[in-house]
């Protein structure tokens, strides 16, 4: 009997030298090294983004220019030196090569956000890719740049064979003035595709113009997306709350009483909250 005792409890110190103590260790290990690289990290900057659009392999360059395109969103990035414009411009001359479409949609998406002029030029003629994508975010950087000349480059695309280009359009227009008195998103009002018709409405609202309302009134009702399966509820809210805001634009007592049922009566608090500010911003709101 002792014996067996000695002999467990020799078996328990070999498990504990050559396993339990190693693996607590190499633990420790880990975790200082984790926390090491948390307390040194340090993010990119903007050019060494570019420097891996560059040089990086086919994932590491899409990936890059995508994550610049992050950086360059945000307003307090500024300002953009001009070593970081002749490097972006330089990069993005070499990605015309690039068999990866994504890199220069990404590239020219971070060059619209800086609405720096240098880059003006190479946006708009990224208009003529062949890339759906490409020239959806095209027509995105360009609306950075309110000039006549870029709003009509912008609904010479209000026919475009992608739906995705079309929505693209419908949405820049909605920040830019039209140059041909909104005729372009009124035309978008009948296409095919709800996302379209939807973005134009409230583009159209945007403007005081109430071309859009019906539009407006079916993203107001809960109910009217129960025929799309393909959205969910998030989306569902997000695209309520956006046509709120647009709505709230348009003096029109029909979208005021939809507003007065949501800010009463809907399920999500937030969008209660958000239809009655729109309507006590118009001094309508009616707390009964």
């Amino acid at each position: 009997m002792a014996e067996e005792v000695k002999e467990k409890s020799s078996i328990r110190v070999i498990i504990h030298s050559f396993f339990v103590v190693p693996f607590i260790i190499a633990a420790f290990g880990v975790l200082v090294f984790f926390i090491w690289s948390l307390l040194t990290y340090e993010p990119k900057s903007a050019e060494e983004f570019l420097v891996d659009v560059k040089i990086g392999g086919a994932t590491k360059r899409w990936q890059s220019a995508y994550e610049l395109s992050k950086l360059l969103s945000n307003p307090d990035f500024r300002p953009v030196s001009d070593r970081f414009v002749s490097e972006m411009s330089s990069t993005y001359q070499y990605a015309q090569n690039d068999p990866n479409p994504r890199v220069r949609q990404y590239l020219i998406r971070a060059m619209g956000q800086t609405n720096h002029p240098s880059f003006e030029r190479m946006i708009r003629e990224a208009l003529n890719e062949t890339d759906e994508n490409v020239v959806a975010d095209a027509i995105f950087a360009l609306s950075f740049y309110h000039h006549v000349e870029n709003s009509k480059l912008i609904e010479d695309k209000v026919d475009h064979a992608s739906s995705f280009v079309r929505n693209r359009v419908a949405i820049a227009l909605g920040v830019m003035n039209s140059v041909n008195g909104n005729k372009s998103l009124r035309f978008l009002l009948s296409d095919t595709e709800p996302n379209v018709r939807w973005n134009a409405a409230i583009s159209l609202a945007k403007h005081g113009d109430p071309s859009g309302r019906i539009e407006l009134l079916n993203l107001l009702d809960r109910t009217y997306f129960s025929r799309f399966e393909d959205i969910d509820r998030y989306e569902k809210e997000q695209a309520m709350m956006v046509a709120v805001k647009a709505a709230a634009l348009l003096d029109d007592a029909e979208v005021n009483e939809a507003l007065k049922k949501l800010s009463k009566n809907d399920d999500n608090l937030k969008l209660r909250d958000i239809a009655r500010k729109a309507l006590e911003s118009r001094g309508i709101f009616d707390a009964s």
